[in-house]
């Protein structure tokens, strides 16, 4: 499966001040083909840090936005990628390259959210998005 990419992140938060602070991608046969965390331009709140256990210590060394976003966007380009809550992990992609003062085509040749296929298949409704 060449052209799948299965793509993770963690985050300063859910807001709209939320960055990237760490992103792993595998390709279709299991392979990493990124995992780096990401210094925000903000501090991580406690309870982001609560649930993935990074903080701004483990930071100080790593590349900001700006240094991975060429490699980032190289490796998802015309590729299809599977996401757990997607719409999620896309507009970060989107305010970290924007806080970050850069800019990045994200032109995957799709998208599909697997937190939403997962839901289907499982058969949970979710009331708020009637879907």
């Amino acid at each position: 499966m060449p052209d799948i990419l299965v793509l993770d992140t963690e985050t300063t938060g859910l807001g709209d001040d939320a960055e990237i602070i760490e992103i792993g991608i595998i390709n279709g046969s299991g392979e990493t083909v990124m995992n780096t965390l990401v210094k925000p331009t903000i501090t991580i709140p406690s309870d982001a840090t609560a649930i993935h256990g990074i903080t701004d210590d483990d930071l100080l060394n790593a590349p900001d936005f700006s240094e991975i976003s060429d490699e980032l966007e190289g490796l998802i380009q015309s590729k299809i990628l599977l996401i757990y809550n997607a719409d999620y992990d896309l507009r970060l992609l989107r305010q970290s390259a924007r806080k970050s003062k850069v800019r990045i085509k994200l032109e995957p040749a799709s998208v599909r959210c697997i937190m939403l296929e997962y839901a289907e298949y499982f058969g949970e409704w979710n009331k708020k998005h009637q879907s």
